[in-house]
């Protein structure tokens, strides 16, 4: 090993209480290229502590005005996120064992193995990364408190798009169709639009379509009046009666039935309906998001869903994208699912380790947020000795995550190796192969309508004038009407 340890990036400062000139020396030597505090007793290490709060602490337990043990108890009782590192040249079981119950992050004899040193201060090093990132996390799950919900937490680029998304539907009235797959937190965005929006003040009220009975799912909507049916011995207001001057989440609005869809598509229209069992037409004003997991012009298509009734919730499409596909939300979503879990359950203060992390980003996550939530709360409930959650405290926990099995990756890098060794494989007839394709998927999804399918694609209408004249791409629809810039 080298003299001077991992270069760094970050500038750490490093606190070395020891009595012993000598080794001070040495340990300004071996940790060239950090900022090296230097204390040579208890009570000035203590000192440095509180008035520079290092990343790593060493302590020697033989110090000339107190026990270094007890001087790290203190410094942990001041900031416990600062791994303090024992080092002695008295080395036995019980003094071991003393340290690290106490909370030492390691116990190293003197004279100091180098390699074992590395490896422990690297380690050391990288909690403390953790430490800064669970931080900036924070800071990010602050900007959940902003956005009006604390458990909506963004750091990625793509939810950031999202979020710029959904503010500018806030604006309008018009009817908001969250698009994305289960678990990735519709209902709470649907919740944010709402708090944004002017209706704030006035009822949100959600419903899972699908988990209500067809024969029922009439009356919840629009209420029904005394003998409308069997058992109607009163008048009962319906959901949209609930939500007037508010709004209304239709969570699964695929599932609607037909005959549903057409009182659905006359409130968006007119405000309007028939409770059941009435003759008498009701006026409310609501602002309709509707969500699924479904592809609804697939549904047109097939006739299980109208056409009408598309375009006419098709005025704020949202895409929530999965998990897999917006990684930097893994690590401040499991701090704040830790965060929750501590509040529910009680018990001390835990942590997530770098580790868990690591392990955490490398899975499918097929159930998205929902499923990540479910992981650590695992964790934290099979890690109750421990103040750090780590990968073994997944070991029996078996969610979609963690299917048997290839991986979706493993797939598509097989897949592309056999692109490479293709003879006539060429990147730009690929890429022109694929936008091509994924063009005609926006524009049947618009209706062929282009303004609708560039706002599906994230480009300008320009460009995709230009991209389906060179592409070749069929195009047989409307232009829309151009956006303004």
């Amino acid at each position: 090993m080298s003299e001077q340890i991992m270069s760094q990036e970050h500038s750490y400062t490093i606190l070395v209480i020891d009595d012993d000139p000598a080794f001070q020396r040495s340990m300004k030597r071996l940790l060239k290229g950090y900022r090296v505090l230097q204390a040579l007793s208890f009570r000035h290490g203590l000192e440095h502590f509180e008035r520079e709060r290092p990343d790593v602490v060493l302590v020697d337990i033989n110090l000339p005005d107190g026990d270094g043990l007890v001087l790290m108890e203190l410094l942990r009782n001041i900031d416990s996120s600062v791994p303090v590192i024992v080092i002695s040249g008295r080395y036995d079981v019980d003094t071991t064992t003393r340290a690290l119950k106490g909370g030492a992050y390691d116990f190293l004899p003197k004279p100091l193995d180098k390699e074992r040193f590395e490896s422990t201060l690297k380690k050391a090093l990288e909690a403390v990364s953790m430490n800064f990132s669970l931080e900036g996390w924070r800071l990010e799950s602050a900007l959940g408190e902003q956005l009006g919900d604390p458990n909506f937490v963004v750091k990625s680029t793509a939810m950031k798009k999202v979020i710029s998304k959904a503010r500018k539907a806030a604006e309008s009235d018009a009817p908001v169709l969250l698009l994305g797959p289960t678990g990735v937190g519709k209902t709470y965005l649907a919740r944010l639009i709402h708090k944004w929006s002017r209706r704030a003040s006035n009822p949100f009220v959600a419903l899972n379509v699908s988990a209500i009975p067809e024969a029922l799912l009439e009356s919840e909507l629009f209420g029904y009046v005394k003998g409308a049916f069997t058992g109607a011995d009163t008048d009962k207001k319906g959901l949209f009666d609930s939500a007037d001057g508010g709004t209304i989440l239709l969570d699964e609005i695929g599932d609607l039935p037909k005959h549903l869809q057409v009182k659905l598509l006359q409130v968006i229209q007119e405000g309007k309906f028939f409770p059941v069992g009435s003759t008498i037409q009701k006026t409310v004003n609501v602002r309709i998001i509707a969500a699924t997991v479904q592809d609804l012009p697939t549904l047109v298509e097939t006739g299980e869903f109208r056409e009408d009734l598309f375009f006419r919730l098709y005025v704020y499409p949202i895409m929530i994208p999965p998990l897999v596909q917006r990684r930097e939300d893994i690590p401040p979503l499991s701090a704040m699912f830790l965060k929750h879990a501590q509040r529910e359950h009680g018990g001390p203060p835990k942590r997530i380790t770098p580790e868990l992390i690591e392990y955490l980003m490398e899975l499918q996550w097929r159930g998205n947020v929902r499923e990540l939530r479910s992981a650590i709360y695992y964790a934290y409930a099979h890690a109750s000795a421990s103040e750090e959650l780590r990968p073994e405290h997944l070991a029996e926990f078996r969610p979609r995550a963690m299917d048997s099995g290839r991986t979706d990756m493993d797939h598509e890098q097989e897949h592309i190796m056999q692109l490479l060794a293709s003879e006539d494989f060429s990147l730009d007839k690929y890429v022109d192969e694929t936008t091509s394709k994924i063009i005609d998927v926006a524009l049947e999804r618009s209706g062929h309508n282009l303004t609708r399918a560039a706002d599906l694609l994230g480009i300008t209408r320009r460009r995709l004038g230009i991209l389906i004249k060179k592409l070749g791409v069929e195009f047989h629809g409307t232009r829309g009407r151009p956006r303004k810039n």
